[in-house]
C-alpha cells in the first residue's frame, strides 16, 4: 500500500537542507541597517512560509496524484475485469439464446411430431372399433351359423344310412306327436314308416329310446295307419300293446321302456307326449 506520509517527511528534509545554506550566507554577509532589518526579516519569514506552503501543496498535489493514478489504475483493472466479465457473460448469453433457439425448434418439431402422432392414434381408434364392431357382427353371424349347423346336425342326424325308398334321421327335439311330424314336414320328410323287419332292426340299433314313428288310429280307433295313408301289415307290437289306455292313446312310439326285448318295442301314446322322433325321408315326399 501508497504510504504519502514518507514523502511529506522527505520533501521537509530536501527543503531544510536548501534553506540551511542559504540562511548561512545572510548571517555571514552582516547585518543590514537598522531601517531595513525589521522589514527584511519580515519578507524572510514570508518567504519562507510560503515556500512552506508551496512545498505542502506541491506535496499534497503529488501525494493527490499518486492517490488518484493508484485508484485509477484500481478502477481500471476493475474495468478490465468487469469488461471480461462482461463479454463472457455476453458469449454465455449468446450461447444460451443459441441453445434456445435450438430447444424451440426440437420442441416445435415434437409438438408437430405428437400432433401426428394424435392424429395416427384417433385414426386407429376408429379403425379399431369399427373392426371390434365388424369381429362382433362376425361373431353374431358365426354364432347364428354355428347354431343352424347344430341344428342341421341335429335334424339330419343318420341320413347316411338308405333302406328301401327312404332316408332316416333320429330328431333330438322332444315333442307332441303331431309337432313331430310337422317339423319332419319342414325338412321335406314325414315320420318313418316301417315295413320290414330288417328296417326295426337298423331303427333298434341305430336309434335309442323312446321315439314317434309314423303310425296312429287318429281316423278311426283301432284302424293302425301309416302317415301316408296305407295300413300297417308288418307289426312290431310290444306284449300288451296297443292297449289305448284310459281311451287316449292313438299315436305309435318305438323303443318303449317298458318292452324287455331289443325288436318288438311298440306302444302306443297319447299324442300329446313329448317324446323324440324318427323321420324319414322318401323319394316320393
Amino acid at each position: 500500500m501508497y504510504d504519502s506520509s514518507r514523502d511529506d517527511i522527505s520533501m521537509e528534509a530536501e527543503y531544510a537542507n536548501w534553506e540551511k545554506p542559504r540562511l548561512q550566507k545572510v548571517k555571514e554577509q552582516g547585518r543590514q541597517p537598522s531601517g531595513c532589518d525589521g522589514t527584511w526579516s519580515r519578507y524572510s519569514r514570508s518567504l519562507a512560509v510560503f515556500a512552506v506552503c508551496v512545498a505542502l501543496l506541491c506535496v499534497l498535489l503529488l501525494s493527490f496524484t499518486v492517490k488518484q493514478s493508484v485508484k485509477l489504475n484500481s478502477m481500471t483493472g476493475e474495468r478490465d475485469r468487469l469488461q471480461i466479465s462482461y463479454d463472457n457473460v455476453s458469449v454465455e448469453r449468446d450461447q444460451l439464446q443459441a441453445e434456445r433457439d435450438q430447444l424451440q425448434g426440437e420442441r416445435d418439431q415434437l409438438q408437430g411430431e405428437r400432433d401426428q402422432l394424435q392424429g395416427e392414434r384417433d385414426q386407429l381408434h376408429g379403425e379399431r372399433d369399427q373392426l371390434q364392431g365388424e369381429r362382433d357382427q362376425l361373431h353374431g353371424e358365426r354364432d347364428q351359423l354355428q347354431a343352424e349347423r347344430d341344428e342341421l346336425q341335429e335334424g339330419s342326424k343318420m341320413w347316411n344310412y338308405t333302406i328301401q325308398q327312404g332316408q332316416k334321421y333320429f330328431t333330438t327335439k322332444r315333442t307332441s306327436w303331431n309337432n313331430a311330424r310337422e317339423e319332419c314336414r319342414s325338412k321335406g320328410a314325414d315320420l318313418v314308416i316301417i315295413n320290414s323287419r330288417e328296417e326295426q332292426v337298423y331303427i333298434s340299433k341305430m336309434f335309442t329310446g323312446e321315439a314317434w314313428i309314423g303310425l296312429h288310429d287318429t281316423v278311426q280307433e283301432g284302424k293302425w295307419m301309416w302317415v301316408d295313408g296305407t295300413e300297417v301289415t308288418t307289426e312290431f307290437w310290444w306284449t300288451g300293446e296297443p292297449n289305448n289306455y284310459d281311451g287316449k292313446e292313438d299315436c305309435t312310439a318305438t323303443g318303449s321302456k317298458f318292452a324287455k326285448a331289443e325288436l318288438i318295442t311298440w306302444a302306443d301314446y297319447p299324442c300329446e307326449t313329448v317324446l323324440q322322433a324318427i323321420c324319414e325321408k322318401r323319394a316320393n315326399i
